[in-house]
């Protein structure tokens, strides 16, 4: 395969591609669990269920944070920005999958015992995760990028990333 060069126009749009459809698909996901499947009316109890539901999704949103931000902060330590750029959307992704992750637990206990807590645990995962989104002033905030380094991602002919 034949790497792939982007100025940071490009790689921004396809962080922000790839972080909507992430959003999409657990929408979709929630979507068809609340209204295209039907509730069974043999659903056992569930009140066993939402406290494991809610601490699992709440330590995986945790680890989504602190994770996400130690990655971040060792992005900062790369010499050049298309490192730094590499790091950041790694530590983005790894943010947005362990975030998902506490969204599709609470969602598929939703579906599997239809107890309307496991749905709110899944909107509250879901705004969690919508705050998360990449766009221009955010990473070069979480960067903390100098000046020089933000004229260059203005630069459409600076190749800022370089990847599969």
């Amino acid at each position: 395969m034949t790497p792939i060069a982007q100025n940071f126009a490009a790689f921004l749009r396809s962080l922000q591609f790839l972080f909507g459809a992430l959003l999409v698909g657990q929408l979709a996901i929630l979507l068809v669990f609340k209204l295209v499947l039907p509730k069974f009316e043999d659903v056992p109890p569930t009140s066993d269920w939402t406290y494991p539901v809610l601490l699992l999704a709440l330590l995986m949103w945790a680890g989504a944070f602190v994770l996400g931000r130690q990655r971040i902060r060792a992005a900062r330590d790369h010499s050049s920005l298309p490192e730094k750029l590499a790091a950041c959307r790694t530590a983005y992704i790894l943010r947005w999958g362990l975030t998902e992750g506490g969204v599709l637990l609470a969602a598929v206990s939703y579906f599997l015992f239809r107890d309307d807590w496991h749905l709110a645990i899944a909107g509250i995962g879901l705004l969690l995760f919508a705050t998360t989104a990449p766009y221009h002033r955010r990473l070069v905030e979480d960067l903390d990028l100098s000046s020089t380094e933000q004229a260059l991602l203005d630069d459409p002919a600076y190749i800022a990333f370089e990847g599969q």
